[in-house]
């Protein structure tokens, strides 16, 4: 019975270290960690958008009040894509999964890494960090926000599935804000 309890204590101290480092592929869109129910109304919260400064602090803020994420954001190691800083929210919408990361470049101060990845997104609509797969990705109209936003529900042949409708309303907030 000793034998037994000092097992179990040992895995369940191996698994809350392991969650408590959260260990992970820092640009790992795929995971959806600390998912969190998204209560959505079906009215859209009362939110002027003029009350916002162009910074990352208000565009993760925006983008929360308008309740297109929920949850604790993660901070995202952003200069492995050349970005100065990048958050990560992980929730339940609808029928899917969402996985909505951010990153804010210092368009005055460009390295190579953020110049080619900035460039791929224009043209593609994607860029690359080494072998790891391209990732999808959306700049803001002013070009100083990324965003990589994954819903498991979207359905693009479907215009009027409730995952489908939110993912159009969150890329054109997105791509408007710090205008």
């Amino acid at each position: 019975m000793k034998k037994i309890i000092a097992v179990l204590a040992a895995i369940m101290m191996f698994a809350s270290v392991a969650a408590a480092c959260g260990v992970s592929d820092p640009l790992n869109t795929t995971e959806a960690s600390t998912t969190q129910e998204s209560t959505q109304e079906e009215t859209q919260p009362q939110v002027d958008k003029e009350d916002y400064s162009d910074t990352f602090e208000d565009l993760c803020k925006y983008m929360t009040d308008m309740t297109y994420v929920s949850g604790e954001p993660k901070e995202m190691t952003a200069e492995l894509i050349g970005a100065t800083e990048g958050k990560k929210y992980s929730f339940n919408y609808g029928s899917g999964t969402v996985t909505a990361e951010f990153y804010v470049f210092d368009l005055d101060n460009l390295n190579e890494t953020a110049e080619k990845t900035i460039s791929d997104v224009k043209e593609t609509g994607k860029f690359k960090i080494g072998n790891l797969p391209e990732t999808e990705a959306v700049l803001s109209d002013n070009g100083k926000y990324l965003m990589v936003y994954r819903d498991t529900a979207y359905d693009a042949a479907n215009a009027e599935s409730q995952n489908t409708i939110r993912y159009n309303e969150v890329m054109k907030e997105f791509k408007s804000f710090g205008k």
